[in-house]
């Protein structure tokens, strides 16, 4: 097992940044005490292997929103963007000007709002 973050961001982690230590860190304390900070060498691989935007423009008609942080560094925010445009639509684009975990904590309100606007609208007509 290896670490999923760490504080040093040139030890062996899964995410070796300082935002991914003050989350989990964060998270580990306030919210879930028993999570513990590893993960498996095969789990690292496929992460590195992940992909998501080469079949963005395949997944049409389903509804798409995509919630992106512009200064995210883990899921670059200029990937994002570009695969947003390779997307056809029904699809949304929201931009919050914070990082990675910030979706999570500072931009909560914005992001979980947008993201239950877009399910009623969606899930509600798919029923």
């Amino acid at each position: 097992m290896i670490p999923v973050v760490t504080e040093d961001s040139t030890g062996p982690a899964a995410l070796p940044t300082a935002d991914s230590w003050a989350w989990f860190t964060a998270t580990h304390r306030e919210r879930a005490p028993s999570w513990r900070n590893e993960v498996t060498l095969r789990s690292v691989e496929m992460f590195t292997e992940y992909e998501p935007g080469i079949h963005i423009a395949h997944i049409s008609p389903t509804p798409l929103l995509l919630i992106v942080g512009l200064g995210d560094h883990l899921t670059v925010a200029d990937q994002a963007l570009s695969a947003y445009e390779q997307a056809l639509q029904p699809k949304k684009l929201v931009m919050l000007n914070g990082g990675h975990f910030d979706a999570y904590v500072h931009d909560f309100d914005k992001a979980s709002g947008a993201a239950c606007a877009w399910f009623k609208e969606h899930l509600a007509s798919a029923s």
